[in-house]
């Protein structure tokens, strides 16, 4: 996703990372002017990399439009904000915090922008998606360790 800090929430074109949808056509206008709308919104749920080769279940309740037209999937500073993590832009090391967890951004060297990498979770439970049961922490968050 493209670390977008204009766009008020997570922007994707597919339900790849979104779970909890419901229909939702909010409008919406695109950078250039043009105008679009949502199809569902949902939460935010995917595996993030984390600086100590970690991997953790990010979910950003009711965070996220799906909009089928649009080209990028964007990922929100400012919902990342609300949601209480650390954004570092304008550092030598730019990521996000979650918790005790910094995960790093990547910069997309054709664009020269910064990029959040999503990967899919890897199991659904009453829309959610958390880590096999085996892997959880002891802990209720939504954030869960894999000791990979």
């Amino acid at each position: 996703m493209i670390v977008d800090s204009g766009t008020p929430i997570h922007i994707v074109y597919d339900h790849l990372f979104v779970s909890n949808t419901r229909e939702d056509y909010t409008p919406v206008a695109g950078f250039s002017g043009n105008a679009s709308h949502a199809t569902h919104r949902g939460d935010l749920s995917a595996r993030v990399h984390t600086n100590k080769n970690e991997y953790i279940n990010l979910v950003d309740k009711d965070s996220t439009l799906v909009i089928p037209d649009c080209v990028r999937r964007l990922y929100s500073v400012r919902q990342a904000t609300h949601k209480g993590y650390k954004v570092q832009l304008d550092s030598t090391k730019p990521g996000i915090w979650i918790s005790e967890h910094f995960i790093p951004f990547v910069n997309d060297p054709e664009t020269d922008l910064w990029l959040l990498p999503l990967y899919p979770s890897t199991h659904k439970d009453n829309g959610l998606y958390p880590l096999p049961s085996l892997l959880r922490s002891s802990n209720s968050s939504n954030i869960h360790r894999d000791p990979r």
